[in-house]
């Protein structure tokens, strides 16, 4: 072998010209073996030169893709054999002397002589990393951006059906309440009404948790303490888990307050705890629930499954335990998807729907989960400043009644005819509008002889919120009672616009209907 000294004018200037370049190169013989090597090569697979001279180049120059099967070989046989360019592409790795893995770019050329033979190889790569990083941040982005169409437009689906049933079950929940009114205490047909309402009470949870997860649920928010919550619900807890599960409580005192609606915060804490019981599958285990406030780093933050973009600070934490039988990280990946559950009976919606929930509630959600050990659900709240806790709400008064006219403004029929048979055994004359600008036409019309005004948000031609709008302007002291499945911002802030004015979840009986028109209409 030739030294550097005896090598000819032009062989030492390549040499000294590839020593200061910024790319690695090494060069080898026929057979594979190293014959070259520059600085920055011995920088970067951690050999120098004089150790690596002479070894084949599979054991200096390590190439491995992300499934990490070595290809070193295969790359300088081809080269060599076949005489062509070897260029392995995007995700593969140098992996070093010291066993570091660099992202790598690189080239295997093979090497000719005067002849055309074939004589050696040369290999040119440098550190890839920078790319590699700012590859991996654009593919994440793109994930990110790709799971938020893939909820926005289950949402939509999940919205529209929500919407559509609750209508339907209106007109049940309507009918079996006024049935219940109508009918002896004593009747059997009593019993028989209590099981409609029962089943259309659950179709109705059914749609609120479907609502939950298209973000479209938020309905009026109280403000409330999370641990005193969260005990006045153990009772349901009890009831709801099997008797294998123990459930345990530590509950801190003293935590600041927290704006929720408490149906909402009360499901979210009921499907933890039911889903954590199931994981026992029979068999005994522990539930730990417990109420803390935290401080979130942003590394705790950027690790959660939603609200990954919260601020650092300080929070209420929820967080359900269980010594259940866990998940593998192909079922934790999919637990918040809609429909996606691994029981034999279920919907799958309940997860969905708290991953919603938390959304509006400006949370966040982590969770971990190790297979026969179990798994812990962590969630996040905004605290508040300590402000009165708001009272609650009425109880219904069945024997109230009203007087005058009504003024029920609905698309869909069965509404009408529904919430109008309820308004008449409330003791109101009861006219009807299919649509907004019908509804708007006919108050004004009237000059404020109504009552009150039974306004449904979402219609044709024009929706609530501008028929209301419309409404108040030409008459500002109208009581106007707004209806929806769901409860928006652009509801709240239609009540900036002035009261009397209230707002009723559909679907509702004649109790929940005079609940809310007895303040309204004596206001």
């Amino acid at each position: 072998m030739l030294t550097e000294s005896r090598l000819p004018k032009m062989d030492r200037w390549v040499a000294t010209t590839l020593r200061g370049i910024g790319d690695g190169v090494i060069a080898t013989d026929s057979e594979g073996r190293i014959t070259f090597m520059n600085a920055m090569a011995e920088v970067m697979t951690g050999w120098t030169q004089n150790e690596a001279i002479g070894r084949h180049l599979s054991v200096v120059f390590v190439v491995v893709p992300e499934s990490g099967l070595e290809e070193t070989c295969e790359l300088l046989h081809r080269a060599l054999a076949d005489g062509v360019v070897m260029t392995p592409g995007e995700g593969r790795f140098l992996r070093t002397r010291d066993h570091r893995l660099v992202p790598l770019n690189d080239s295997i050329a093979p090497v000719r002589d005067d002849l055309g033979r074939v004589t050696g190889c040369v290999v040119i790569f440098r550190d890839h990393t920078a790319h590699y990083e700012a590859e991996r941040r654009r593919r994440r982005l793109e994930a990110k951006m790709q799971e938020a169409q893939r909820l926005e437009s289950l949402g939509v689906l999940a919205s529209g059906i929500a919407h559509d049933f609750n209508n339907l079950l209106l007109a049940v929940t309507c009918n079996a309440s006024l049935g219940s009114t109508m009918a002896p205490e004593d009747s059997p047909l009593q019993g028989c009404l209590r099981d409609i309402e029962e089943a259309a009470h659950r179709a109705a949870l059914l749609c609120r948790q479907m609502l939950s997860y298209a973000d479209q649920n938020q309905a009026f928010s109280k403000v409330l303490e999370l641990s005193a919550f969260t005990r006045d619900t153990a009772q349901l807890l009890h009831v709801a888990i099997g008797k294998n599960a123990s459930l345990v409580f530590d509950l801190a005192e003293g935590l600041p307050p927290l704006r929720s609606d408490p149906s909402q915060l009360q499901q979210v804490i009921m499907n933890l705890v039911i889903n954590g019981s199931e994981a026992f599958e029979g068999r005994p285990g522990v539930l730990t629930v417990r109420t803390r406030r935290f401080h979130a780093t942003r590394a705790f933050i950027s690790g959660c499954r939603v609200g990954a973009d919260l601020e650092e600070g300080d929070y209420l934490m929820l967080e359900v335990s269980d010594t259940g039988h866990g998940m593998p990280p192909e079922v934790l990946a999919r637990i918040f998807d809609p429909f996606f559950t691994t029981k034999s009976t279920g919907r799958g919606l309940g997860l969905a729907a708290l991953s919603g929930i938390i959304r509006n509630h400006g949370g966040a959600l982590a969770v971990k989960s190790t297979p026969g050990v179990g798994t812990t659900f962590q969630i996040l709240f905004p605290q508040i400043d300590s402000i009165p806790m708001s009272a609650a709400p009425a109880a219904p008064d069945l024997s109230w009644h009203g007087s005058g006219r009504a003024l029920l403004v609905d698309d869909e029929l069965s509404t009408r005819l529904a919430g109008g048979a309820v308004l008449r055994h409330l003791g109101f004359e009861v006219e009807t509008a299919e649509d907004g600008a019908q509804g708007v036409e006919k108050a004004i019309e009237s000059d404020g002889d109504y009552r009150v005004v039974l306004l449904d948000l979402t219609m044709p031609k024009l929706d609530g919120h501008a028929a209301f709008r419309a409404i108040r302007t030409k008459l500002p002291e109208m009581p106007v009672l707004l209806m929806s499945g769901s409860y928006d911002e652009q509801a709240t802030r239609l009540f900036e616009l002035g009261d009397p004015v209230g707002f009723i979840q559909k679907p509702f009986s004649v109790g929940d209907l005079s609940v809310k028109l007895r303040p309204l209409l004596s206001s």
